[in-house]
């Protein structure tokens, strides 16, 4: 019989790049109202103000996610700040 690895089960994972600034914390809170039973990650670090805005609204540890999709909150990285 396989033992599973625990993991906290959800149909949709969101996420962006790291380092996240505000512009991909709007696209990550957008595509939450898209997709209502979602759960946001973010991968890595984020910006200094970022971090200091939503930090108090986040959890610090992240359990390990089994999920059937994945949203990109600006997977192209922005741009357009020149």
């Amino acid at each position: 019989m396989k033992q599973e690895t625990a993991a906290f089960k959800v149909n949709t994972l969101i996420t962006t790049h790291q380092n996240a600034d505000f512009d991909a914390l709007a696209a990550t809170v957008g595509a939450a109202k898209l997709y209502p039973d979602a759960r946001i990650v973010f991968p890595g670090s984020m910006n200094r103000n970022v971090r200091e805005f939503a930090g108090p609204f986040m959890e610090r540890d992240c359990p390990l996610f089994r999920a059937r999709g994945l949203v990109f909150g600006e997977p192209c990285g922005g741009g357009g700040h020149g």
